[in-house]
């Protein structure tokens, strides 16, 4: 999708139309030994003979920058993977993806206007620079395993085409950029902390179309069971995991007031697969979990829910 592959137009979403073009790809063994995980995340393989004519093909337009080699960086280049600390900066004006490594030192986007893929996964920051959020064009932004990483760019709002902000394992994480449901493109969304703030609550969920892997912390920041019901878990059918945490990182000790009736109202789609709980403090467990109205369901967790009846009063069916 990032280096324009995928045609455009029609009735199929960009994201839809890639999964076709994948599968018939995969069906002419273009790409093989093909893997998805409960989460929906998808691996695979490419035979060696394919990889030598891909990497061919496009050697003009992609470009690694691989340790103790040189940075000299084509100007053709749309593709940049780098994985050598010595190259601070990009001064590629075209370039549609970059992917650096966790051992890479600086960043600078202001030239790069055009990039569509940014993948940060491991680095050592508290913070981005506010400039990513002028990335008008970014349909990935990539940062998991961020351990240090404090907030997210107060402008991330702005990114209209974002599709996909992978935030897992981003544990120092404890907020989110205010009006995030105003991406509407949004369909991947591994993490969000709800707030207290206007534009931070969890009706910022409302009418993104979220798919694969969930969590929500920080619900002891809801309200009332009408403000979770905001959240519309039920219409979202193509997620597959999801986490409910009442609390924001291990070291909080939050307020429980009303967890049942929140957790009632955060029923998700019949379609999940695994379901976590962390810190409910309600005496009972909601309906949709004791009456079979999640078929799909194959794995669940209950972390810290110490109030002994939460767990006792009736037993969880699995199919």
């Amino acid at each position: 999708m990032a280096n324009g592959f995928i045609p455009s137009g029609g009735a199929l979403d960009l994201h839809d139309a890639g999964c076709e073009i994948f599968s018939e790809l995969t069906w002419r063994s273009f790409f093989q030994e093909i893997k998805e995980d409960i989460d929906g995340t998808v691996t695979c393989k490419m035979h060696d003979l394919i990889h030598d004519l891909a990497t061919s093909i496009m050697r003009q337009e992609c470009c690694v920058i691989e340790p103790n080699e040189g940075s000299q960086i084509p100007k053709t280049a749309r593709h940049l993977f780098v994985n050598n600390s010595s190259l601070s900066t990009s001064k590629q004006k075209y370039l549609k993806v970059l992917d650096l490594e966790s051992n890479f030192c600086n960043i600078a986007f202001k030239i790069s206007k055009h990039l569509r893929y940014l993948r940060l996964d491991g680095f050592n920051v508290k913070t981005l620079p506010e400039s990513t959020s002028s990335l008008h064009s970014l349909q990935t932004l990539s940062l998991r395993y961020c351990g240090n990483l404090q907030m997210l760019p107060k402008g991330t709002k702005n990114l209209k085409n974002l599709r996909y902000l992978d935030i897992r394992d981003c544990h120092a994480l404890t907020s989110m950029p205010v009006a995030l449901g105003q991406l509407s493109f949004l369909c991947k969304l591994s993490m969000f902390i709800v707030g207290k703030e206007e534009g931070c609550g969890i009706d910022e969920l409302k009418e993104l179309a979220l798919e694969g892997e969930l969590s929500i912390k920080g619900l002891h920041n809801v309200k009332s069971s009408m403000e979770a019901k905001n959240a519309n878990l039920i219409k979202k059918h193509k997620l597959r995991s999801l986490s409910l945490s009442w609390r924001i990182n291990r070291n909080e000790n939050s307020p429980h007031q009303n967890d049942e009736e929140i957790l009632s109202a955060l029923q998700p789609h019949s379609n999940l697969k695994k379901l976590c709980i962390i810190d409910y403090q309600g005496l009972t467990l909601p309906y949709w979990m004791m009456d079979l109205l999640l078929p799909n369901l194959v794995e669940i967790s209950l972390g810290n829910c110490e109030r002994p009846s939460a767990t006792t009063s009736r037993e969880i069916a699995l199919p």
